[in-house]
């Protein structure tokens, strides 16, 4: 076998396992959310729909293009 595609064939089985892995072991967002304390959960519903930290976002945006120097620096 030419050792270009042996190469991408294990290549691809290592990323593969790796994600195959991850989709058997991590817990999905909601199953996370279910699991949460009655305390936290209600904190969670609460923010989940507060309108605050897209709007700071949005303020950062309009800042930055309103002043055009780089921010890198």
């Amino acid at each position: 076998m030419n050792r270009i595609v042996k190469s991408l064939l294990y290549g691809v089985g290592i990323v593969g396992s790796g994600y195959v892995t991850m989709k058997l072991t991590a817990p999905s967002p909601q199953h996370v959310v279910d699991s949460l304390s009655p305390e936290l959960r209600a904190d969670y519903e609460k923010r989940k729909n507060d309108p605050k930290p897209i709007e700071g976002v949005l303020h950062m945006i309009e800042e930055a293009r309103r002043n055009p120097r780089d921010i890198s620096k």
